[in-house]
């Protein structure tokens, strides 16, 4: 099974080929950020499928992840399904607590990849690490901004106020991150300067891993946080919090490469093979979560009245999408 394949122009999304990049979509907020898979950006056609694999000696790597949301929804279902040990892989999976961790890891090579935000890669280009990120996991930013109830009645903001007004009434905010520089940091400061505010304008906590920092806004230690699913809409359904800035309306996050597997150059370019059997592991993950969650939407809403073969072949095709120069 491939990963799925956009062109340039955003014309054609489905269950393609690796040959290219993969984005996952469907309506439905919930069901929307499980689907959302970008693709293999590993070099050259990884045509064989999994499967193959499954007889040769397994590889042992360690990947580790920077926090447990459904933005890694494509890890998670590699995880269960079996995909990396189809590929020969003996994956050790680690959860640590923010992008700081994961980027140590790699340096010190206790891990060969991370399961992290766009932020590490370029945090650690900047800084001469020889990164390379070889998957997209998620296509769009995931993380909402959420607050306390006490803070957005106190500045009297509901999440339908005007955007302007909501990212105003973070300023002065407490937010609960991680690691300090890590995402949750970053986009939160970043957000400060959209309405001409001081990246200051909020602070940034450390607490913890998503439970922890759902814990303090319960108890006022901090006053929100940005992180994907399902903290947000659990700290709303227990009555402490609200999502005060959906991630899409944010006009600059609706198409932002958020989640990606990255490792270290010298690592990936002696273990070439391993590389893509670990990115084709995410890779089938991501198609599994399109086409189930594509034919679900058509089988409930009556479009269709049984489900399809969704191969390549019988009614899609990528190969008349080769080729695709860069913009």
């Amino acid at each position: 099974m491939g990963a799925t394949l956009w062109s340039q122009d955003g014309t054609m999304k489905g269950p393609l080929s690796t040959d290219g990049l993969a984005d996952a979509g469907g309506p439905g907020r919930m069901r929307r950020l499980a689907a959302m898979g970008l693709a293999l950006a590993v070099t050259g056609a990884l045509a064989v499928a999994g499967d193959t694999w499954a007889q040769s000696p397994r590889t042992r790597i360690t990947m580790v992840q920077v926090i447990h949301a459904f933005a890694f929804a494509p890890v998670y279902v590699a995880r269960h399904k079996g995909y990396f040990e189809a590929e020969g892989i003996d994956l050790d999976w680690q959860l640590v607590q923010g992008s700081a961790v994961a980027i140590a890891a790699l340096s010190g090579g206790s891990a060969q990849f991370a399961a992290g935000a766009s932020t590490e890669v370029i945090t650690m280009a900047t800084k001469g690490l020889p990164v390379l990120a070889v998957a997209g996991i998620t296509a769009s930013m995931t993380m909402d901004t959420v607050v306390s109830k006490a803070w957005a009645g106190a500045r009297k903001v509901t999440p339908t106020s005007p955007l302007r007004e909501r990212i105003l009434a973070l300023r002065g905010a407490r937010m609960g991150v991680a690691s300090l520089g890590g995402p949750p940091d970053r986009y939160a400061r970043w957000l400060m300067t959209t309405v001409g505010l001081s990246p200051d304008g909020i602070s940034s906590i450390k607490i913890g891993g998503a439970p922890e920092t759902m814990t303090a806004v319960k108890h006022g230690t901090v006053d929100g946080f940005l992180l994907s699913p399902p903290s947000g809409p659990q700290v709303e359904h227990e009555g402490y919090g609200v999502i005060l800035i959906p991630f899409r309306d944010v006009p600059e996050f609706r198409e932002f490469v958020h989640q990606s597997l990255h490792g270290l150059k010298p690592y990936i370019e002696r273990n070439p093979q391993v590389t893509e059997h670990v990115a084709r592991a995410i890779a089938r993950a991501n198609n599994l979560i399109l086409e189930d969650n594509t034919l679900k939407i058509h089988l409930e809403s009556g479009a269709i009245k049984q489900g399809l073969d969704t191969r390549e072949g019988p009614w899609w095709t990528n190969q008349y999408l080769r080729n695709i120069p860069s913009p």
